[in-house]
């Protein structure tokens, strides 16, 4: 019969499991109440990336798990948050121990599963002249030339923030982020004329080195292992739209993944992926928990600012099953903002 999800609510349970338990993070969220509702006896929650990057995430799972083990959230904050910085424990030894009456920690190390190793290349992308000026203009404008319609100075960190992972992530993508800047009312007449300029100024460009670069990852790999099976990820659906179209001249065979496909979609592609194909190219979008442990080459054609999401995408390669070392392949393009990104999410 048809699932009826309220029916859930009314059978006492005597073990309820809840796997990519992270998800259950936000407690103003239908799903964390859905779980909330339940009647259950035991209660277990799994999870490989307890929290991101708030100590409130942990709060809110263990809430969830038992009410009141770290007190209400204001005595949580008082005694837990270091001054309001959400990332940063107050009492840290005292939160450890009150975990750990509730919490299994399992380390790698201590399972019998042998993991293969994961070995980090950072891919430097050097722009040309022509390509850098066009970066630094686009830096300009952010930094200097950037007004709403009525004239106020639209600054901020968090505008910078917002577009430029879209500007180094591809040419495509900035010209896409340009363009809502140019063909929108609420910017000043002066601030679109700038935005068209630097879009006519990238149809002149005749290299893009960030996509010469990653021909030149790709043919390296397939050199040495013609039959090597490539993941490649971007954050950004243009992006991805982009590289497909760039790498047609090369007759590779590419899967493209991304968030909006039906589960037999989905399916159909993995199928694709693991077959014949040797490249798939994925937006973060869709892909959390799936097992490509037949694959061993990881391009970032572009990273997230996320170290978690990071470490998802390595974990779709680094599962059990996974018989060969991991080659995960970072571009970053020097002198912009995300050579600073790739060193602080690689290096560090």
């Amino acid at each position: 019969g048809k699932f009826q999800p309220h029916r859930a609510h009314d059978i006492p349970w005597d073990l309820l499991i809840v796997d990519e338990a992270h998800k259950l993070k936000q407690r103003n969220t239908t799903r964390w109440r859905f779980v909330d509702r339940m009647q259950k006896k035991r209660f277990l929650l799994l999870t490989a990336t307890p929290f991101q990057n708030d100590l409130l995430e942990l709060y809110n799972l263990l809430h969830l798990l038992k009410r009141g083990h770290l007190g209400t959230i204001n005595e949580f904050r008082q005694k837990f948050i270091f001054r309001g910085n959400k990332r940063h424990p107050l009492n840290p030894l005292e939160l450890r121990r009150r975990l750990q009456e509730v919490m299994l920690r399992r380390r790698r190390d201590e399972t019998s599963v042998v993991y293969k190793k994961r070995i980090p290349k950072i891919e430097v992308v050097y722009l040309t002249p022509e390509e850098k000026n066009i970066y630094d203009s686009i830096c300009d404008l952010l930094k200097t030339k950037y007004f709403a319609a009525n004239g106020d100075e639209l600054r901020g960190k968090l505008i910078i923030y917002a577009i430029l992972p879209k500007v180094t992530s591809s040419s495509k993508s900035a010209i896409e982020s340009l363009s809502k800047i140019a063909e929108s009312e609420k910017y000043h007449a002066e601030t679109r004329q700038r935005a068209q300029e630097i879009i006519e100024a990238y149809k002149s460009v005749a290299k893009d080195s960030k996509i010469e670069k990653l021909v030149e990852i790709i043919d390296r790999i397939l050199h040495e292992d013609k039959n090597a099976k490539i993941l490649l990820y971007t954050k950004h659906p243009t992006t991805l739209r982009y590289i497909v179209e760039k790498l047609q001249p090369y007759n590779l065979k590419i899967v493209e993944f991304m968030g909006g496909l039906s589960r037999e979609e989905k399916t159909e592609r993995i199928a694709q992926f693991r077959g014949d194909a040797q490249l798939m190219i994925s937006t973060e979008t869709g892909a959390e928990g799936l097992n490509f442990q037949f694959c061993n080459y990881l391009i970032n054609y572009d990273l997230p600012w996320n170290p978690m999401s990071v470490e998802q995408r390595i974990g779709r390669l680094d599962r059990i099953g996974q018989t060969k070392d991991m080659y995960i392949y970072s571009l970053a393009t020097k002198d912009t903002m995300e050579e600073h990104v790739v060193d602080l999410i690689i290096n560090k």
